[in-house]
């Protein structure tokens, strides 16, 4: 065989793999066209989805909130939308997700509001298109709710008062944790605690650490918590004879005894707060905290999507579902 013919059988070999090559990267693009094109459009399964949105995302509340939704989502044929609040949080931005969780018509909202009447007006379009909202955690003064599901939070207050005004000494000055005015559930503790000490224990002085006044309302967690640690701090200092803390929500206890842990134990303040941590609630147990309120975030989460599906079958909710909500404290 002469060299030209060798030449020409190589060239030939060579071409029929360039060819098979070829054919199989376009054999690969097309299945993977085809499998991307197979996904459903997000609309199609939103006829059996509930969409949530929190107001919170990270803490140990809203994980177990969104726990109890989604176990309850699946026993009753059903699937949660947890829509988790962006890095800067805010309630035009709510209200603004609300809307577009509108446009996808879900069977029901489930919505914990972040600032009290906030959301009216972006509430009205749920009744006119026929979706059942149930407010969670944080009461709404709405129409437009079917029920709200959550702690009744003026007992929180009262209860922490009676916990402060047994285990402080008399005269004892009582320090309260300010967060940003306008959540709902947190005003609501802070008014009935407030109350109760000055009513049933007038000896008990009150101050109150002041938060920076922002112009605009923005949660951001990060951010939120370390404002509270800065304004404890610096409460603390300028006050003398502080015998006790009292923190209203999740992040100013978690932030009060990151504060307080590092004062020693014979000159560290009581502290009183509202937490389902279980990193706090062990310390509570241990004499560490003075007394924590425990909300049942799982159960607030499971009665929260039970009352759309419920209203869903043509069971109307009562006005509103309180769920208990438990005092622990040393030998508790």
């Amino acid at each position: 065989m002469g060299s030209a013919s060798v030449i020409f059988i190589m060239i030939e070999k060579l071409l029929k793999v360039l060819l098979v090559s070829v054919l199989m990267v376009g054999l690969t693009g097309c299945y993977g066209k085809t499998e991307r094109s197979a996904a459903p459009p997000p609309a199609a399964s939103m006829k059996k989805t509930i969409a949530v949105l929190p107001y919170g995302g990270h803490d140990a509340f809203w994980q177990q909130f969104h726990q109890g939704a989604d176990e309850a989502a699946k026993n009753a044929g059903y699937r949660i939308q947890w829509e988790s609040p962006p890095p800067v949080w805010n309630p035009k931005t709510q209200a603004e997700m609300l809307k577009n969780v509108l446009n996808l018509n879900p069977p029901g909202i489930v919505l914990g509001p972040l600032h009290r009447n906030k959301m009216q007006a972006a509430l009205v379009d749920t009744v006119k298109q026929a979706i059942p909202v149930v407010i969670a955690a944080s009461n709404e003064d709405t129409a437009y709710k079917i029920t709200y599901v959550g702690s009744d939070n003026a007992a929180i207050g009262v209860d922490l008062a009676k916990q402060v005004g047994k285990r402080t000494p008399p005269k004892s000055k009582i320090m309260v944790v300010n967060i940003q005015a306008g959540m709902r559930a947190v005003d609501l503790r802070q008014h009935a605690l407030l109350q109760t000490l000055s009513q049933s224990f007038p000896n008990l002085p009150i101050v109150q650490t002041q938060f920076p006044d922002d112009k605009k309302l923005n949660f951001e967690e990060s951010n939120l918590q370390d404002k509270i640690k800065q304004s404890l701090r610096k409460s603390l200092k300028e006050e003398s004879d502080v015998k006790a803390v009292v923190a209203l929500d999740e992040n100013s206890t978690k932030m009060a005894w990151q504060i307080l842990e590092v004062i020693p134990a014979n000159k560290r303040p009581l502290l009183f707060g509202v937490s389902v941590d279980p990193d706090l609630m062990k310390l509570c147990h241990q004499g560490k905290i003075a007394a924590l309120a425990v909300q049942n975030a799982q159960k607030i989460g499971a009665e929260s999507v039970q009352a759309i599906v419920g209203y869903k079958d043509g069971k109307r909710p009562p006005q509103q579902v309180l769920i208990p909500y438990k005092i622990i404290s040393v030998g508790s």
